[in-house]
């Protein structure tokens, strides 16, 4: 469905508006009203709206607002950059000495040219209450408010024009450098425009190329200077057209927009707001969304928890019968413990049994009547207390248990002389692992 976007060209001496038909993929101008201002700038727009109610147009999806080139204050500023938010940021502050206003006072814009240079546009904060006061009270409420000075370079893109081109109409001239703007200036005539073409030129900037409306191109000829007749550029609808592509071109985040900071358009903002709530709608809903999948997986996680739980105590009753299940885990674990120790001790496939065996053999090699009483064996060493005939009987058996190839690092200890004779000894050896 078409949307309807009107566009409003205000100059010094005349108040025109084009209706168009926004059709997403075109702007077409379906209606034009031009109004003579004759003095009361305000009593043309009113008698401009009223034409167009009168003939059902009623209905603004968008209003674009030209002002008064008269009404805004130019500048050319030359700073060491061109990034439009950086330009933004700093520009009441570069700006605080070549305005007679204070900044405080205006809102202000700024738009990069061509040779580096900044074009700083300022308009009265009081001027632009009024107008957006005046425009709401006709119920039009702009959510671009600029001049249609600023959009006129746009419509020398389709030409194949030179390096340095200009474009002139009865109220403006803009001249375009390599593709960007270079130069805007209201006129009001003659006087005006050969004022602006010598302050170019003696600025470096020489014209290759003119294209102006039926009415400029008089004022270029008394001037000597000849130009292209753009005749679908009538007087009067250069600058609405020129506001018209530049918005279908979707070139806004480039242009001169007096509606920011606190003239901010109402509109944009609740557009903004909405798109946020919508946003914040959006998460709130995949939040939810992502606590019940893991309120999900932690319910299966925990069941199977549960299971994995019971079939564990089950299996730890069958292995150990008769012992209290408190916590499974816990004493699976400390039983696998106790097997890793006793596995220490049996480690290298030696047992008590081979052990004792071979102590028998050494006994039975000792003539010295060697006799052993108390065995120990633990993590891989052996504590064998005994006595022997006398103390020559026990370094013999000694010898003989180091002859084993069970033992290694024997050590004789504790020899002492019994009462009954004899000698009594304490003997320990280190049992090596075997493979």
């Amino acid at each position: 469905m078409a949307k309807t976007v009107i566009i409003l060209d205000f100059n010094p001496s005349s108040v025109n508006a084009g209706v168009f038909s926004d059709r997403g993929r075109s702007l077409e101008m379906v209606e034009y009203f031009p109004g003579p201002a004759n003095g009361d700038m305000k009593k043309a727009v009113a008698e401009v709206f009223d034409a167009m109610r009168s003939k059902g147009i009623t209905d603004f999806s968008r209003v674009i607002a030209g002002l008064p080139a008269n009404l805004v204050s130019l500048r050319i500023m030359e700073l060491p950059f061109s990034d439009r938010k950086k330009l933004e940021e700093i520009l009441p502050f570069e700006a605080r000495d070549v305005f007679v206003k204070n900044v405080e006072e205006l809102t202000l814009c700024a738009m990069p040219l061509a040779d580096g240079r900044v074009l700083a546009a300022a308009v009265e904060k009081a001027l632009m209450s009024e107008w957006l006061e005046f425009l709401k009270g006709r119920g039009a409420d702009p959510f671009w408010v600029t001049s249609s000075l600023f959009s006129k370079h746009i419509l020398l893109k389709r030409f194949d024009a030179p390096e340095v081109s200009a474009f002139v109409d009865a109220n403006s001239v803009t001249v375009v450098k390599g593709g960007k703007p270079r130069f805007f200036k209201g006129i009001s005539g003659g006087v005006d425009l050969s004022f602006a073409l010598r302050a170019l030129e003696e600025d470096g900037v020489v014209v290759g190329k003119f294209y102006a409306t039926a009415e400029a191109a008089r004022l270029l000829k008394d001037l000597g200077k000849d130009s292209e007749v753009l005749n679908e550029y009538a007087e009067g609808k250069s600058g609405i057209l020129a506001l018209a592509r530049h918005f279908k071109e979707g070139q806004l985040n480039d242009a001169v927009n007096f509606r920011h900071g606190e003239f901010a358009d109402g509109k944009e903002i609740r557009a903004a707001e909405k798109g946020l709530k919508r946003a914040a709608a959006l998460l709130v809903v995949l939040l939810v969304l992502w606590v019940g999948y893991s309120y999900l997986r932690y319910s299966i996680a925990s069941a199977s928890l549960v299971q994995s739980n019971k079939k564990l105590e089950g299996a730890y009753r069958d292995l150990f019968q008769g012992d209290r299940v408190v916590d499974a885990t816990l004493q699976l674990e400390a039983k696998l413990k106790t097997l890793k120790d006793e596995k220490g001790v049996l480690k290298g496939s030696v047992n008590p049994d081979d052990i004792m065996a071979e102590l028998s053999e050494a006994v039975n090699r000792n003539d010295g009547g060697t006799r052993i009483y108390s065995l120990r064996i633990e993590a891989g060493r052996l504590v064998a207390n005994g006595y022997a005939g006398s103390f020559e009987g026990a370094n013999s058996f000694r010898d003989a248990v180091s002859r084993l190839p069970y033992f290694k690092d024997i050590t004789l200890t504790d020899v002492k002389a019994r009462a009954g004779g004899g000698a009594s000894f304490s003997l320990s050896a280190s049992i090596p692992e075997r493979p």
